[in-house]
C-alpha cells in the first residue's frame, strides 16, 4: 500500500482484537508510521518514533445511534446514502485537531452523546432537505434524546 500512496488508510476491523489482520503497532512499523490505522477492537496507545500513538475504534456506535435518532424524529421516509455521507463528515468534524496530531482518526467515546446528538442533527436536517419536511435545531435533538435513569438498589432485609 506504501508503494501507491504515501498515507496509506488502513483498518484492521476485525474483532476480537486477537484476530485482528494487523495490530496498529505492525501497520505503523510497516508504514514507517505514514499509516491512518482505526481497529475494530480497542488497542492500548503504544509508542512510536518518540510520540505516543493512542489508535482510534472504528465502531458502528459512532454513527448509527444518530442516524437512527434523526430519521425517528424527521419522520423519514428512507435514508439515502447522501444521509451516510454527511453523517461522516459530522463525525470527522467531532474528532479534535489534538487527537488528528496524534494519529487518532476517531472522537474519544466519552463524547458519545454529544457526536450523537451532531449526527442526528444533521441526519434530520438533510432528511428535510431530501424530503422537504421540517428543519431541527439542536435544541429539537437534545430534547428528544433518551436519557438513562437508574434506580438505587435497595437491599431486600426478608
Amino acid at each position: 500500500m506504501t508503494d501507491n500512496t504515501d498515507r496509506p488508510i488502513i483498518f484492521p476491523l476485525s474483532n476480537p482484537g486477537s484476530k485482528a489482520e494487523a495490530t496498529p503497532q505492525q501497520v505503523y512499523k510497516v508504514t514507517q508510521g505514514r499509516g491512518i490505522v482505526a481497529t475494530g477492537s480497542p488497542f492500548p496507545p503504544f509508542t512510536y518514533a518518540g510520540k505516543k500513538r493512542t489508535i482510534g475504534q472504528g465502531n458502528n456506535f459512532f454513527i448509527f445511534p444518530g442516524v437512527g435518532l434523526g430519521a425517528i424524529i424527521s419522520k423519514a421516509q428512507y435514508i439515502s446514502d447522501e444521509v451516510f455521507t454527511q453523517s461522516a463528515y459530522a463525525l470527522a468534524d467531532c474528532t479534535p485537531d489534538t487527537l488528528i496530531s496524534k494519529g487518532t482518526i476517531f472522537p474519544h467515546i466519552t463524547n458519545i452523546r454529544k457526536i450523537s446528538e451532531q449526527i442526528a442533527w444533521v441526519t434530520a436536517n438533510q432528511i428535510a432537505q431530501e424530503q422537504q419536511s421540517p428543519e431541527y435545531s439542536i435544541m429539537d435533538i437534545r430534547s428528544r434524546m433518551w436519557k438513562p435513569r437508574y434506580h438505587p438498589i435497595v437491599k431486600n432485609t426478608r
